[in-house]
């Protein structure tokens, strides 16, 4: 197996058959836990002193969802609630003048 790592020693990525050309690091089988391709995420597993360890220090990262640009329905449909919001606001207010 070749893995990939960051100056932090993290294991960014891994190849176990063919190339990729972030991956330079040999290793051997014997050092890789058996949990290794189930459990891998970049940053998740570090590799130091020749041995491959969970990170102690991961978070886990949850990706932001891709946001969508606003159509023209979109600002009419805001304009019109905000809108709605000022007319229940007014009649509020008309009612406690009573």
């Amino acid at each position: 197996m070749k893995i990939a790592i960051n100056d932090s020693k993290e294991i960014t990525d891994y190849v176990i058959i063919g190339l990729k050309a972030s991956c330079v690091i040999e290793v051997e089988d014997e050092i890789v836990p058996a949990d290794f391709k189930s459990k891998f995420k970049p940053g998740y597993y570090i590799y130091i002193s020749g041995a491959i360890v969970e990170n102690k220090n991961y978070v886990t990262t949850i990706p932001e969802e891709p946001k969508r640009p606003l159509t023209d329905q979109d600002k009419i449909n805001a304009e019109l609630f905000k809108m709605n919001l000022d007319l229940k606001k007014q009649l509020e207010e008309l009612k406690s003048n009573e």
